[in-house]
């Protein structure tokens, strides 16, 4: 399993924004990136992932013919019981698809 991490960082405004403007002040105010502090901690991941794929084709003729493919895939959370920003990831889900096609 692959381990990483994010340092953390501070951010400032460009130095062309003009925080006097009104316009400008209120966006400071608002949403001041100097002060971005724990959001190395947002991608502190470390979870379990398993992909089963199976699919296939079937040539009806040489130019004629059917596919299909299937999917299910388990993600588990086991880093963090309380969840990250967005809450517990872990889940699984099903995905599947049938078509059909013709070679010109």
């Amino acid at each position: 399993m692959t381990e990483g991490g994010m340092n953390s960082f501070s951010m400032a405004w460009p130095s062309t924004f003009d925080t006097t403007d009104p316009g400008g002040a209120v966006l400071a105010s608002l949403y001041d990136v100097t002060s971005m502090t724990g959001v190395e901690t947002y991608s502190d991941l470390d979870y379990e992932q398993i992909n089963l794929v199976l699919g296939g084709s079937y040539m009806f003729t040489p130019n004629f013919y059917l596919t299909a493919e299937a999917e299910y895939a388990e993600f588990t959370d086991s880093a963090n019981d309380d969840g990250y920003v967005y809450g517990d990831q872990s889940g699984d889900y099903y995905r599947g698809n049938i078509g059909i096609g013709y070679k010109f």
